[in-house]
């Protein structure tokens, strides 16, 4: 049903830009059916339908077969005959069977229109890893879709004989996320763009893109702030998840901070490895558990262990590795990000942590009471605890007492939930720091 509203926006984008007064009915006839199933490989499978059989038949090489499949759907349309083998999203005949998805008890007209609308907007839905697809209710994006399906029917499954079809939409989550890139050339469309994945006998097929990479393509398209996506799966078994916001400026805060922060050339260097970590903690499903996607789920796994003591330890960067820089800076403007805060904290961040360095390095000569002490400070687990630490400091006559007055009150005005967060970023700037020290020494 959810798939009828995909299908209406999509045409009437069509029509707009196309200059066509189409009927759903028309654009089926006349574009739909010959690109998705008038060939021996069929862009999309849609499980009992006319076209299915004849799939399970192993006739689809069969124009007359094909045809008579089409045949056999719009008059099952035109009557009205609503279920899963005649419509995409609609529900089966028992409504609680695990072939149902996307019902709704609200009573819609339903007509034939509606019907043939829900075949164009079942070719619309972005697959991601995970085995989840998506619905983006939107006119620029579904017209971006439909560039891609011409693609993927001309380029791709008439030239690869070994490439499968019923691809569409994991697809569409490769063709988007290449699409949207803002290095993305439309005169080249297929340039540095490998969606294929090939097994040692030479089969082919398209691999499933990460959710967030469709979703950072997103934040380049859409100027919207909020976007809503309808979340789903459908196949052997059917199940929604349901509308889930994404917030896309908070999704575009950290990749826009680590520019200022670390220089743009260094994340056009990194991008992919940098993207990559953003929202490897959590998969697609449990994010969407979170009611919202935002920065929360941006999160980049191995972060943890350097916000959160793990069994009384807290692991310390280390800066010694070159490979481990690019992974420490995304998480610091993960982090800058949850805090709502930008380059600025940062800036504070390494003046507080060189105040800590500098007390750690006065101590006597194979003294190792200064470094317990800062080692104490940076393993606190709430601010009590880190105010306490610091007035430790206090007893040195040569420390800045104004500086760590500042300290103290940063670390008491905060939220106690961002406390870690700010923590940690002092932690990374005193590893930073720390190891220069050393270098400049060797």
């Amino acid at each position: 049903m959810i798939a009828s509203k995909i299908g209406k926006t999509f045409l009437t984008a069509y029509n707009t830009k196309y200059k066509k007064s189409y009927s759903a009915r028309d654009f089926f006839e006349r574009i739909y059916f010959p690109l998705f199933y008038d060939h021996e490989k069929y862009m999309q499978w849609i499980s009992n339908s006319p076209y299915d059989q004849i799939s399970k038949q192993k006739l689809t090489g069969d124009k007359k077969k094909r045809h008579e499949a089409n045949k056999k759907l719009i008059t099952a349309i035109e009557k009205q005959e609503i279920g899963m083998s005649t419509s995409v999203g609609f529900p089966s005949s028992d409504v609680m069977a695990t072939t149902s998805g996307m019902v709704s008890n609200i009573k819609l007209p339903l007509h034939s229109e509606n019907i043939y609308l829900s075949w164009i907007g079942g070719g619309c839905g972005i697959g991601v890893q995970g085995g989840l697809s998506l619905y983006i209710d939107n006119a620029e994006v579904l017209m971006l879709v439909f560039e891609g399906w011409k693609l993927y029917r001309k380029e791709y499954l008439n030239k690869l004989k070994k490439l499968r079809g019923n691809q569409m939409d994991t697809w569409n989550g490769q063709w988007l996320a290449h699409a949207m890139d803002t290095n993305f050339n439309p005169k080249k469309p297929l340039a540095e763009f490998n969606p294929i994945e090939t097994d040692k006998a030479g089969n082919m097929q398209l691999s499933t893109q990460n959710w967030l990479k469709v979703i950072f393509g997103l934040t380049n398209k859409i100027k919207n702030h909020i976007v809503t996506g309808y979340i789903f799966s459908l196949g052997n078994t059917n199940f929604t998840v349901g509308f889930i916001p994404f917030n896309l400026p908070q999704i575009k805060h950290p990749i826009e901070l680590y520019k200022i922060i670390f220089g743009e050339n260094e994340y056009l260097k990194n991008a992919k490895q940098i993207e990559g970590l953003f929202g490897s903690e959590h998969s697609f499903l449990k994010c969407c558990e979170m009611g919202a996607i935002g920065i929360k789920a941006l999160e980049p796994k191995g972060l943890k262990g350097y916000i959160f003591l793990q069994n009384g330890e807290m692991k310390m960067p280390d800066y010694k590795k070159q490979t481990q820089i690019v992974t420490y800076n995304t998480y610091i403007t993960w982090i800058l990000s949850m805090l709502n805060a930008t380059e600025t904290l940062w800036e504070k961040a390494g003046a507080y942590a060189q105040i800590l360095l500098t007390y750690e390095q006065s101590a006597k000569k194979g003294s190792t009471k200064k470094g317990n002490e800062v080692s104490f400070i940076l393993k606190s687990s709430y601010p009590k605890q880190f105010i306490d630490a610091l007035t430790v400091l206090l007893e040195d006559n040569n420390i800045d007492l104004k500086a760590i007055n500042k300290i103290a009150e940063e670390a008491d005005r905060m939220p106690k939930e961002n406390f870690p967060y700010f923590l940690s970023l002092i932690r990374f700037k005193y590893a930073y720091h720390k190891n220069l020290l050393k270098t400049s020494k060797l």
